[in-house]
């Protein structure tokens, strides 16, 4: 237990209680004890934080898109005199179409 506690240390303490949590939930092969091996741990730890990584650069690059897709309708209201509700009705982008003007400011 100390060696566990030792190098699962490193790692925070609610990714780790994770990996254990979906390990103790999986059906056991024939042979394999109830206990994991520190590896399954660790490896299980790394999978959960390659995920977290994954999710959060995603978000980022959503926030990034949505950020320049409005100040491209602003630019567009600008431009062509049109309202942002027109410009809006206006865009065929796949994950832009039918979306309502922003309250003004």
């Amino acid at each position: 237990m100390r060696l566990y506690a030792h190098h699962l240390a490193a790692y925070d303490r609610a990714i780790v209680s994770e990996a254990v949590k979906r390990i103790a939930l999986r059906p056991r092969r024939e042979g394999e004890t109830a206990f994991p091996e520190l590896g399954a741990v660790v490896d299980e730890v790394i999978a959960i934080r390659r995920q977290e990584t994954r999710h959060r650069a995603n978000t980022r690059e959503r926030e990034i898109a949505e950020k320049w897709f409005w100040t491209w309708v602003e630019d567009q209201v600008l431009m062509t005199g049109k309202t942002e509700q027109q410009i809006l009705d206006e865009v065929r982008a796949p994950g832009y179409t039918n979306r309502k003007a922003r309250e003004a400011a």
